[in-house]
């Protein structure tokens, strides 16, 4: 009748310690598997149980271990990380007691060939992570669940070709990226800013912005110097290098917008350059003009006046600040003082014969090509 308290019978508590905190358990036998539901780890087989001996020691529990509460001693246990981790490469079950893996060991154990394939890593419910680049770099393994797979590496991914229609930019040993006009190939997808200035052939990456085109948008993107470029982001076409828009402690004026090409090609100059709205028209500013030996100067500035149908229209003519002389004296033929905003330009009246420019081929690229010509042979005239 003891055991009998209103009518019902009571039923010894067994206390425990499990990680320095009490728990009771109703039954005097229990599992690592009823250890673990009792302090609330799951899931339970990612978990090792140890039970308390005499002293300090603590002894593995196995999983088909049964304890005896009743037994002095076996009221303490310990609850540590796996030291076992099941995991699967191909579908393939692999197992491991490394509780951090890189990517080269998976595969190494897997029997892959990192030269001739990749690893990816599979997630239930989110995208997968590519693990291509960076073999060495550990990660914490999981103790079941983790799930790999490998392919093969595509040689060489061209960025522009994929860029055109928006394609998905495949995993690749080598990256082809169009920075300047010029093909560069890279070993990684994730370029910073400075590594695409440095490319570009600038060795001052603090003078310059980098410019990313896109075939599903009209205006570049420019990019801030702390930005990573993923190479693997669709419909990107190239790269063009733009200076820092400061000349002479202000920023370059843009008053009209150019042509995509023009403003491409004037980029990749690396020159300074404004579009200004001026009683004579639409105005087109190139500061430090490269100037052949032979002149009072070796860089000026070049004014074009941009028609308002070009490039239907053609471009006629060139102006120069400061003026332009032959150090051999002899004179310069053609020449008229123009004003340009507040500053007096000297006009050189040079012009194409009848039905010499063509629209679509020629442009602001092909007449500053015209404007050097004329330069060089004034001064060898």
């Amino acid at each position: 009748m003891s055991n009998l308290i209103g009518g019902h019978q009571h039923r010894p508590a067994f206390s425990v310690i499990i990680d320095g905190k009490h728990y009771e358990f109703d039954q005097s036998h229990v599992t690592s598997l009823d250890i673990l539901e009792k302090a609330n780890k799951n899931p339970p087989d990612c978990y090792s149980v140890y039970k308390g001996l005499e002293g300090c020691d603590f002894e593995l529990i196995r999983p088909d271990e049964v304890v005896d509460l009743r037994e002095i001693g076996h009221e303490k246990f310990s609850i540590k990380a796996p030291v076992v981790f099941n995991y699967l490469v191909n579908e393939e079950p692999e197992t491991t007691d490394l509780a951090q893996m890189t990517p080269l060991q998976i595969m190494q154990r897997a029997a892959i060939d990192p030269a001739k394939e990749y690893l990816v890593r599979l997630f239930p419910d989110k995208p997968e992570l590519v693990l291509a680049w960076h073999l060495d770099t550990s990660f914490d393994m999981v103790c079941n669940g983790m799930k790999f797979v490998s392919r093969p590496w595509v040689d060489v991914a061209d960025i522009e070709q994929f860029g055109k229609t928006c394609q998905k930019v495949p995993v690749a040993r080598q990256y082809k990226v169009k920075i300047q006009n010029k093909y560069h190939l890279v070993d990684n997808p994730y370029l910073s800013v400075q590594q695409v200035i440095l490319l570009g052939g600038k060795p001052d990456p603090t003078r310059w912005d980098v410019l990313k085109f896109l075939s599903n948008q009209a205006d570049p993107v420019k990019l801030q110097p702390g930005d990573v470029i993923d190479l693997l982001q669709p419909c990107i076409l190239h790269f063009v290098l733009q200076p820092k828009q400061q000349t002479e402690g202000r920023e370059l004026r843009r008053q009209f917008a150019l042509l995509p090409d023009d403003q491409e090609f004037l980029n990749q100059q690396g020159l300074p350059w404004e579009t200004l709205l001026t009683p004579q028209g639409y105005c087109l500013l190139i500061e430090d003009f490269p100037i052949p030996k032979g002149y009072n100067v070796d860089k000026a500035k070049v004014a074009l006046i941009i028609p308002p149908t070009y490039p239907a229209s053609e471009i006629d003519m060139a102006y120069f600040y400061p003026v332009l002389a032959l150090l051999s004296g002899r004179p310069i033929k053609a020449l008229t003082e123009y004003m340009i905003g507040q500053q007096s330009f000297q006009r050189w009246s040079r012009h194409r014969g009848p039905g010499d420019w063509q629209p679509g081929v020629d442009n602001i690229a092909t007449h500053l090509h015209l404007v050097k010509q004329w330069l060089l042979k004034e001064k060898n005239s």
